[in-house]
């Protein structure tokens, strides 16, 4: 039986190949990454979005700023509390209740994510 959650990365593509392996995109700051059958949604920085377009095999590039990371970042503390709520809310955009992660997914904001439900 095959599991049909979609494959959530996180992390920069220069630490993570499997991340550069799903994108085709190297980029030092971390990506998040929502692999969905033949969707791959890469969800990046303003200083990323543009080279991602040209550069990555994503199906379709989102900017962090859609989902609120500048207020985030400076309201919430430590910084994995914001990353994790960031991640939240592109989950809850692309209707993703369920995800699988690569054995490498950094534990602590999977913790904080499950503790999101």
């Amino acid at each position: 039986m095959t599991d049909d959650a979609p494959l959530l990365f996180f992390g920069d593509s220069y630490r993570y190949p499997e991340i550069y392996h799903a994108t085709g995109f190297l980029a030092p700051d971390p990506q998040v990454v929502l692999e969905r059958g033949d969707e791959l949604v890469l969800l990046t920085n303003s200083l990323e979005e543009r080279r991602a377009s040209t550069q990555s095999r994503a199906t379709t590039i989102e900017n962090v700023d859609a989902f609120g990371a500048r207020e985030l970042n400076a309201t919430m503390h430590p910084i994995t509390d914001a990353t994790a709520a960031l991640i939240e809310r592109f989950l809850v955009a692309h209707g993703a209740t369920r995800i699988r992660v690569p054995q490498r997914f950094p534990l602590a904001l999977a913790d904080r994510l499950r503790a999101k439900g």
